[in-house]
């Protein structure tokens, strides 16, 4: 349910958000736990797409681009693809190459993309790997 440059967005959202239109179903009070957190929780009612909102050409790369992109969410995407276990098999200048061809600027962290960012990318990367 989370939007880029939000701190609760994450990997795990954009899986999420891949697969599934999400609503909030219910807002859970903290009296309903015990102990009871300091925090309301959320019921998320998900209604699963036949076929994902965005079309990628390889959904592992396209997942580990999105993994590799929070693994350091201080820093910049191509400092974070960079350091990720994730892409090891593309260098800085593949990342830089790959982020301009998708127009996307080097400087931006992770966390300000949104999923048709994040498919850009890997879609390039793809291309990338099979020349």
């Amino acid at each position: 349910h989370a939007k880029p440059n939000n701190k609760k967005y994450g990997s795990l959202t954009l899986a999420v958000q891949y697969r599934a239109k999400t609503s909030v179903a219910s807002i859970i009070k903290p009296t309903s736990f015990y102990p009871p957190p300091n925090v309301d929780s959320m019921l998320l009612k998900l209604d699963f797409y036949e076929k994902p909102p965005v079309e990628v050409k390889e959904e592992a790369l396209f997942f580990d681009v999105i993994r590799g992109s929070f693994n350091q969410r201080r820093k910049t995407i191509v400092n974070s693809l960079m350091g990720s276990p994730y892409c090891t098999n593309y260098g800085k200048e593949d990342f830089l190459a790959a982020l301009q061809e998708a127009k996307i600027s080097p400087e931006i962290r992770g966390e300000a993309l949104n999923m048709e960012e994040f498919a850009r990318l890997s879609n390039v990367l793809f291309e990338m790997k099979k020349e």
